[in-house]
Protein backbone atom coordinates (compact mmCIF):
# COMPACT_ATOMS: atom_id res chain seq x y z
CA UNK A 1 0.00 0.00 0.00
CA UNK A 2 2.96 2.40 1.12
CA UNK A 3 4.65 1.97 -2.18
CA UNK A 4 1.76 1.84 -4.29
CA UNK A 5 1.27 5.50 -2.59
CA UNK A 6 4.70 6.81 -2.89
CA UNK A 7 5.06 5.71 -6.33
CA UNK A 8 1.60 7.67 -6.84
CA UNK A 9 3.27 11.50 -5.68
CA UNK A 10 5.97 10.22 -8.24
CA UNK A 11 8.69 8.75 -6.05
CA UNK A 12 10.61 5.79 -7.50
CA UNK A 13 10.93 2.77 -5.19
CA UNK A 14 12.64 -0.20 -4.23
CA UNK A 15 11.26 -2.80 -2.14
CA UNK A 16 12.18 -5.54 0.20
CA UNK A 17 10.87 -7.66 2.39
CA UNK A 18 13.01 -7.60 5.13
CA UNK A 19 16.51 -5.85 6.04
CA UNK A 20 18.69 -8.46 4.47
CA UNK A 21 16.57 -8.13 0.52
CA UNK A 22 16.89 -4.06 1.67
CA UNK A 23 20.73 -4.68 1.66
CA UNK A 24 21.42 -7.06 -1.03
CA UNK A 25 19.13 -4.09 -3.10
CA UNK A 26 21.50 -1.62 -1.90
CA UNK A 27 24.49 -3.70 -2.58
CA UNK A 28 23.26 -4.39 -6.06
CA UNK A 29 21.45 -1.10 -7.05
CA UNK A 30 23.47 0.59 -9.05
CA UNK A 31 21.94 4.27 -9.15
CA UNK A 32 21.66 6.46 -6.42
CA UNK A 33 19.53 5.88 -3.84
CA UNK A 34 18.41 9.38 -1.79
CA UNK A 35 15.91 8.13 1.16
CA UNK A 36 15.90 4.66 3.11
CA UNK A 37 12.67 4.34 5.35
CA UNK A 38 13.49 1.04 7.34
CA UNK A 39 11.85 0.00 10.30
CA UNK A 40 13.77 0.00 13.69
CA UNK A 41 12.88 -3.65 14.54
CA UNK A 42 12.86 -6.23 11.44
CA UNK A 43 13.52 -9.94 10.77
CA UNK A 44 17.35 -10.85 9.87
CA UNK A 45 18.74 -7.25 10.13
CA UNK A 46 17.79 -4.33 12.61
CA UNK A 47 16.68 -0.78 10.80
CA UNK A 48 20.16 0.47 12.64
CA UNK A 49 22.53 -1.66 11.25
CA UNK A 50 20.78 -1.91 7.52
CA UNK A 51 20.97 1.89 7.74
CA UNK A 52 25.28 1.69 8.67
CA UNK A 53 26.06 -0.38 6.00
CA UNK A 54 23.59 0.79 3.58
CA UNK A 55 25.14 4.31 4.28
CA UNK A 56 28.65 2.86 3.36
CA UNK A 57 27.41 1.91 0.02
CA UNK A 58 25.51 5.32 -0.69
CA UNK A 59 27.47 8.02 1.66
CA UNK A 60 24.40 10.63 0.47
CA UNK A 61 21.52 8.68 2.01
CA UNK A 62 18.71 10.00 4.57
CA UNK A 63 17.45 7.24 6.49
CA UNK A 64 13.96 7.68 8.21
CA UNK A 65 12.96 5.01 11.02
CA UNK A 66 9.59 3.83 11.76
CA UNK A 67 8.77 2.70 14.80
CA UNK A 68 6.50 2.17 17.46
CA UNK A 69 9.61 3.25 20.30
CA UNK A 70 9.13 6.91 21.38
CA UNK A 71 11.25 9.26 20.15
CA UNK A 72 13.07 9.59 23.71
CA UNK A 73 14.24 5.74 23.85
CA UNK A 74 15.60 6.20 20.27
CA UNK A 75 17.74 9.24 21.32
CA UNK A 76 18.65 7.44 24.14
CA UNK A 77 20.08 4.78 22.41
CA UNK A 78 21.68 7.55 19.86
CA UNK A 79 19.67 6.26 17.24
CA UNK A 80 18.65 10.04 16.08
CA UNK A 81 22.18 11.65 16.90
CA UNK A 82 23.17 12.10 12.91
CA UNK A 83 21.84 14.64 11.08
CA UNK A 84 20.49 12.28 8.14
CA UNK A 85 18.39 10.36 10.08
CA UNK A 86 14.91 11.04 11.32
CA UNK A 87 11.94 9.04 12.90
CA UNK A 88 7.96 8.67 12.04
CA UNK A 89 6.01 7.46 14.96
CA UNK A 90 3.50 4.55 14.24
CA UNK A 91 1.07 4.43 13.20
CA UNK A 92 1.07 7.13 10.61
CA UNK A 93 -0.70 8.72 7.55
CA UNK A 94 0.78 7.73 4.33
CA UNK A 95 0.81 11.41 3.84
CA UNK A 96 2.92 12.07 7.03
CA UNK A 97 5.92 9.73 5.17
CA UNK A 98 5.63 11.65 1.78
CA UNK A 99 5.99 14.85 4.23
CA UNK A 100 8.82 13.04 5.37
CA UNK A 101 10.57 12.07 2.44
CA UNK A 102 10.42 15.11 0.89
CA UNK A 103 12.04 17.20 4.00
CA UNK A 104 14.39 14.12 3.68
CA UNK A 105 14.83 15.44 0.60
CA UNK A 106 14.91 19.31 1.12
CA UNK A 107 17.22 18.68 3.54
CA UNK A 108 19.86 17.28 1.16
CA UNK A 109 21.88 14.62 3.45
CA UNK A 110 24.81 15.02 1.20
CA UNK A 111 26.13 18.13 2.80
CA UNK A 112 25.11 17.45 6.44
Amino acid sequence: MLREFLESKGYKILEAQNGGQALELAEHHTGSIEVLVTDVIMPHIRGLELAKRVTDLHPDICVIFMSGYSEDALLENQLLSDRNLSLIQKPFDPEELAQKIRESLNRNCSTA
